[in-house]
């Protein structure tokens, strides 16, 4: 056990130091990662089509599960489901817009 975490310091010491070599050039590509935005039009695209998603398989996956359901209350249950997945996503979206907006 003492081997091990002997090899683990001595690797994390080489670790360290190459970073603390590379350091400028680490800061540098830290500076043009913290300052590069995804494109807004695709990026909203892309979150749009998995809430849709969302909102269309997975009431009927958790519904799927009991099996003695009449059709009209399989509906009724996947639309109460549905509406429950969408207002948890929209107090998500609200929060977000709050968060973003400070």
């Amino acid at each position: 056990m003492m081997i091990l975490a002997a090899c683990v310091l001595v690797v994390g010491g080489i670790v360290v130091l190459r970073l603390w070599r590379h350091s400028a050039e680490l800061r540098s590509f830290a500076k043009l990662a913290a300052n590069w935005r995804p494109p807004l039009l695709p990026s909203l695209l892309f979150v749009g089509i998995v809430v849709i998603w969302l909102l269309w398989k997975l009431p009927a996956l958790q519904v799927a599960r009991s099996k003695a359901l009449t059709d009209e209350n399989r509906f009724d249950r996947e639309n109460e489901a549905r509406k429950t997945l969408a207002q948890i996503l929209a107090g998500v979206f609200v929060l977000a817009g709050l968060y973003s907006s400070v």
